[in-house]
């Protein structure tokens, strides 16, 4: 339930990012959002998010191992991106498992569990079929009218959807003076925090 029409967790404006075993529950627009990003999400367990579980715009991203149940719209949902899509857990989303559309976009979906998506028309994957997928060793249980993968084209509606998150992550874009330092690229090599401080602002290490 945190920040209204917001996703859980936001990586945007150029990140690089590692999200690896949180829990999201429900109340989040969307658990996670990687927008114009990099993004490794793993082991991540998201519940009844009101629209996408995890959800990547025009970014690089692995998708490995998360679970995700009850979304109210899309379980994943990808847009111009180039992303690899593997032994997730994909349960119960109303429209559809996976969506993935945009001519940039590039999709390999492996070895992913969906059951029960896409009650309201859909299907356990739609694929834009002017994009470019590898599809493996998927397993698939009780699909929605479209079946289990749907080749189709995207609605002018879909479109304005992606285009006013963006605008809505732009105008809460936080202001780096407020965040502080951030890690250095050694925190991805070594696991350390380069500007970690105790209570009196003091440097520290850990």
């Amino acid at each position: 339930k945190n920040g209204e029409g917001m996703p859980g967790i936001a990586i945007t404006h150029g990140s690089t990012a590692m999200v690896i075993r949180n829990e999201i529950k429900p109340g989040t627009v969307a658990g996670i959002a990687v927008i114009e990003s990099k993004a490794t999400l793993s082991g991540n367990t998201i519940q009844s998010p009101q629209r996408a579980g995890i959800r990547v715009d025009e970014s690089v991203a692995t998708i490995d191992g998360n679970e995700i149940t009850d979304a109210g719209t899309v379980g994943i949902f990808l847009f111009d991106s180039r992303v690899n899509v593997t032994r997730n857990k994909i349960l119960s989303s109303t429209h559809h498992g996976i969506l993935a559309f945009g001519k940039q976009c590039r999709a390999n979906v492996q070895s992913n569990v969906l059951s029960g998506n896409g009650k309201k028309g859909g299907a356990h994957i739609f694929l834009d079929k002017r994009m470019g997928s590898r599809l493996a060793a998927n397993k698939f249980s009780k699909p929605g009218p479209l079946g289990d993968v749907f080749y189709g084209e995207l609605t002018k509606e879909m479109v304005t959807r992606v285009n006013e998150m963006h605008k809505r992550m732009e105008q809460r874009r936080p202001d780096r003076a407020i965040l502080g330092p951030g890690p250095t690229e050694n925190f991805f090599k070594t696991g350390k925090e380069d500007h970690a401080h105790d209570d009196k602002g003091h440097g520290k290490d850990h």
